[in-house]
């Protein structure tokens, strides 16, 4: 359940080059390494790049500002310092967050009359 909003962008981004799903990966594992783009590959700092550009096109507000305080388009980084900032620590946060949704979202689809 921790990982509710990026497993879309991991199944997109896997479509696209079936190598992110590594890159992920390893991001999760070292969520508390840098991710250092001067020892990476040349495919891996395509990717690298790719996901900045994608980060940065998709996000906005606080986490757009996450990801543009990472230095030269490290979409690595970004991910892992996104991951650090916005995803619940323990699992009793993440099932609160996911009550809390659920809560809002069945409450909308209750009918008016059967609301109390």
């Amino acid at each position: 359940m921790e990982r509710l909003v990026v497993v879309p962008l991991e199944q997109y981004l896997a479509t696209l080059d079936p190598m992110f799903v590594a890159d992920i990966e390893n991001i999760r594992k070292n969520v508390e390494t840098f991710a250092d783009m001067s020892v990476m590959h040349e495919d891996e700092k395509k990717r690298c790049s790719f996901l900045y550009g994608l980060l940065a096109s998709l996000l906005r507000g606080r986490p757009l500002q996450v990801v543009k305080e990472v230095e030269k388009a490290n979409g690595f980084e970004s991910l892992r310092q996104l991951i650090v900032a916005c995803e619940p620590a323990s699992r009793n946060r993440s099932m609160g967050l996911l009550l809390c949704i659920l809560s809002c979202l069945l409450a909308q689809r209750v009918p008016t009359w059967l609301r109390s």
